[in-house]
């Protein structure tokens, strides 16, 4: 149907070109109205029921549900949809069932090599395993195919910064933000960018640029918490972290080990420990970032970091290849 298929393209474009989840899936519920068996629109459907978690606007796990059962539908409407393939891989990402992560962005390139979002989830897992040559291939590719698409940008710069090339990260995610000037994404990940290399005056500008509506997202107000704990204004810092946010960090593989550099900011050394033990738990194995991460160098020296370093990379050793 023509009209489903306008609003489908139009949540495209507030989607991956712009940072406006609420309007992609208004735009995505008005195509299904139209035709409850577009298959394409419920699997991108279900990618924002995902998208509700990792953007910060809900800290509730049942959305990664929803978008497995999403997926499932697409797939009884349109047995060949790699689209349900590549949303359930996201869903499983953040899941913690990283393992099945890399047989379902694999169905989703099978059905379509130029999926370019399969290739972003599968970056994903590179990145949480750590292998960022692995990771910045597959973002590259996808920068090839769309230079527009900021999740690859965003994910490419996280990669570097992970590895130190401060520089061209802050590149990335202005990149994002000359397309884009209110992406919260690009906005969060410049400013914890500039943490991490110890300009807190520029990370304090750069998330005042937020829109105001954002401040309330998870995900903006972890950044908040740590820029304030690393100002020093540790009152207000902890006021950042109440139950729901913290509830919001156990549950999302990405906001884990922001925990954990919080709590190590913080001078609680017990604390950042759980939550680095947690986010390995939750699939995060970046072991030599957790070893070069300057917001963790409180705990650099205790033994139980050492055990937590050895048995992840112990058990990134047994995965099969």
């Amino acid at each position: 149907m023509a009209d489903a298929n306008e609003y489908f393209e139009k949540a495209m474009l507030f989607l991956f070109t712009q940072d406006d989840l609420p309007r992609a899936r208004e735009m995505l519920e008005r195509a299904l109205a139209l035709d409850p068996h577009f298959a394409e629109a419920r699997a991108w459907y279900g990618l924002t029921d995902v998208l509700m978690l990792d953007s910060g606007y809900s800290n509730d796990s049942s959305w990664l549900y929803k978008a497995e059962e999403e997926s499932r539908q697409a797939l009884r409407d349109d047995a060949g949809s790699g689209r349900a393939h590549a949303t359930l891989a996201a869903a499983y990402l953040l899941q913690g069932r990283k393992e099945l992560v890399p047989a379902e962005a694999g169905k989703a390139l099978a059905a379509n090599p130029a999926d370019i979002d399969a290739r972003i989830w599968l970056a994903n897992y590179h990145l949480l395993n750590g292998d960022y040559a692995a990771a910045q291939s597959l973002l590259k590719q996808i920068l090839d195919m769309q230079p527009l698409f900021y999740p690859a940008r965003m994910n490419l710069g996280e990669s570097l910064r992970e590895q130190g090339d401060i520089p061209n990260a802050v590149l990335q995610f202005k990149k994002i933000l000359e397309v884009d000037a209110q992406n919260n994404y690009a906005i969060t990940k410049l400013a914890r960018t500039y943490m991490y290399a110890g300009d807190l005056a520029m990370a304090r500008r750069t998330l005042e640029r937020g829109r105001p509506q954002d401040r309330k997202r998870y995900e903006t107000r972890l950044a908040w918490a740590l820029l304030l704990a690393l100002e020093g204004r540790k009152k207000e810092a902890a006021k950042e972290i109440d139950p729901e946010l913290t509830k919001y960090s156990q549950g999302l593989v990405w906001a884990t080990l922001p925990m954990a550099e919080f709590y190590a900011v913080m001078g609680d050394t017990s604390q950042a420990l759980a939550w680095l033990e947690r986010a390995v738990s939750n699939g995060d194995e970046r072991v030599e970032w957790f070893r070069r991460d300057p917001l963790l160098v409180n705990l650099r020296d205790l033994p139980r970091f050492q055990q937590i370093l050895e048995s992840t990379a112990y058990r990134r050793q047994q995965r099969p290849k």
